[in-house]
C-alpha cells in the first residue's frame, strides 16, 4: 500500500515538473563522437574458474535527441578492443556495441548532469586466441550511468562514466561467465536547435 502510494505520488511529481518546464525549453538533437576506456573489463578463459581483467579503448558515434526539458534518447554505435597480456602471451578481442539509453537530465545553470539507463547489443567481431571464452557472437545486455556535459555554443563536452552488464553467458554451457565492464569516455556534439 505505502509502495504504491510513494511510486504514485513520485510519478506524479516528476510528471508536474516535466510539464511545468516546458514554457521555456526548446528541442535539442546531437551528433558526435566518443573516445572511451575501460580499466575493468572481465572475460572468462576456456578452463580458468576467475575471470580475467581486459584493458578496453573505445571509439563511437552518438546520436542524442531531446524531445522534453528532462527527458531524452541516445543512441550509439561503438567500436571497443579489449587487450591484455598473461604469462607472456598476448590476447585481443574486438566487438562492437550499439546502446540505446533513455537520458534523464537535470540543468544546473548551463550545464546539466544526466542519468543514461539502457541496453545494447554487443557483436564479437574478432579474437586471437580460443583460448578467450566468446562462444556466443551475439551478446545482450544492459547499461547504466551519469555524465556531466558542458556546452560551449553549438558544442557540447560530456564526460561520463557507465556499466555495462551482460545478461547472456559468453559460454553456451555455463551460463555464470557473464561479462561487465566499467568504462570512462568523453564526447564532442555538435548540437542543432529546433525552434
Amino acid at each position: 500500500m505505502y509502495k504504491s502510494l510513494f511510486l504514485g505520488f513520485t510519478f506524479l511529481f516528476f510528471s508536474t515538473i516535466m510539464l511545468l518546464g516546458q514554457k521555456t525549453f526548446v528541442r535539442y538533437s546531437e551528433i558526435g563522437g566518443k573516445v572511451g576506456w575501460s580499466p575493468i573489463n572481465n572475460v572468462s578463459f576456456v578452463d580458468m574458474n576467475k575471470p580475467v581483467v581486459f584493458d578496453n579503448s573505445m571509439i563511437g558515434f552518438r546520436f542524442l535527441h531531446a524531445e522534453e526539458k528532462f527527458l531524452g534518447v541516445i543512441f550509439e554505435v561503438n567500436y571497443n578492443k579489449s587487450t591484455t597480456t598473461m604469462n607472456g602471451i598476448f590476447y585481443s578481442y574486438d566487438f562492437i556495441q550499439t546502446p540505446l539509453m533513455t537520458h534523464v537530465f537535470f540543468p544546473i545553470k548551463k550545464t546539466n548532469v544526466a542519468l543514461n539507463v539502457g541496453s545494447y547489443l554487443q557483436f564479437i567481431t574478432d579474437q586471437n586466441s580460443s583460448d578467450i571464452l566468446l562462444e556466443r557472437n551475439l551478446l545482450y545486455g544492459l547499461a547504466g550511468g551519469v555524465s556531466f556535459c558542458v556546452p560551449i555554443k553549438n558544442i557540447s563536452l560530456t564526460f561520463e562514466g557507465r556499466i555495462n552488464y551482460n545478461l547472456f553467458s559468453n559460454s553456451k554451457k555455463d551460463y555464470t561467465k557473464l561479462g561487465n565492464w566499467m568504462e570512462f569516455s568523453v564526447v564532442a556534439c555538435y548540437r542543432k536547435w529546433w525552434k
